[in-house]
């Protein structure tokens, strides 16, 4: 679903009931969205299904020893990175620890070795050792990353009642977090509603391995 969409559809709904929807401009609601879909993806730490994501990675052939690759989408978590080449031959990864690298590279300087792999989470460049040019498939974890009125929505259509309550404590904290009827307000409804997406939702990934040998 658009933003503009669940905008239009339900947050304007749901704020001109209180009477105040003329007081709200898009920049504010999409702020506001904004900051609800940072509460999910961040609750708990869970790594949730949507936030997965695989991508193939290749470059022009270099003699480089690190390669330096731009994500579409900050990483948070790295846990399997695989050879393109051996991965066409093979169509599985083998059990491999691959390490995170603590300090970033330079290249030419302090180039990755063969079993090393630099990220700062949170950001969207990562640090890869050359491969001999044959490029990887990125299994990764994502962090939030904000959207603007024409994107989709970056959760499942599962989530939106809680993105739905979320976005509607930030346009209205004092109606959201403070009515007089607190258990049924709106942010202890997207709590509610967190717990019980976690219970079937999410995942947890510890091992990072590889295939390369």
């Amino acid at each position: 679903m658009l933003l503009k969409d669940f905008v239009t559809s339900s947050i304007y709904i749901g704020s001109n009931q209180k009477l105040q929807t003329l007081l709200i401009t898009r920049a504010a609601t999409v702020n506001a969205t904004n900051f609800a879909l940072n509460d999910i993806y961040t609750y708990e730490w869970k790594e949730w299904t949507f936030m997965y994501h695989k991508k193939e990675i290749t470059w022009e052939p270099t003699d480089a020893k690190t390669i330096a690759i731009e994500l579409d989408l900050p990483i948070k978590k790295l846990f399997i990175l695989e050879d393109l080449e051996a991965y066409e031959a093979l169509n599985r990864p083998t059990d491999k620890e691959y390490r995170i690298r603590k300090t970033e590279p330079t290249p030419g300087k302090s180039d990755l070795k063969k079993d090393e792999v630099y990220f700062k989470p949170g950001e969207k460049k990562i640090y890869l050792p050359n491969n001999n040019n044959k490029g990887y498939i990125l299994h990764y974890v994502t962090f939030f990353n904000p959207i603007d009125w024409e994107d989709s929505i970056p959760v499942p259509e599962h989530f939106l009642g809680c993105l739905y309550d979320l976005t509607m404590t930030y346009l209205y904290p004092i109606n959201g977090q403070y009515w007089e009827n607190k258990d049924a307000n709106s942010y202890n409804r997207a709590q509610d509603q967190l717990v019980n997406l976690a219970k079937t939702d999410a995942f947890q990934l510890w091992v990072v391995v590889w295939n390369i040998h």
